[in-house]
């Protein structure tokens, strides 16, 4: 259980900062614009959400919502 977390809190910090999107969310913590516990939420959320609408598959999204 252990391993899960840890990796599964490397992929989320390593998707939002290849997507510019870390240094904002803890800008917006540090200055107490958002608490740990939304944003949290909200980046779980989207992950799933990101990885679905993707068919599973990593990389960009060209192409979402083409169906052969």
């Amino acid at each position: 259980m252990e391993i899960l977390k840890t990796r599964l809190i490397e992929k989320a910090v390593s998707d939002l900062d290849a997507h510019g999107l870390l240094d904002p969310l803890l800008a917006d913590m540090a200055r107490k614009r958002k608490d740990p516990y939304s944003i949290s939420e909200k980046v779980v959320d989207h992950s799933f959400a990101f990885h679905f609408l993707n068919g599973g598959k990593q990389g960009s999204t060209k192409g979402r919502g083409k169906r052969r």
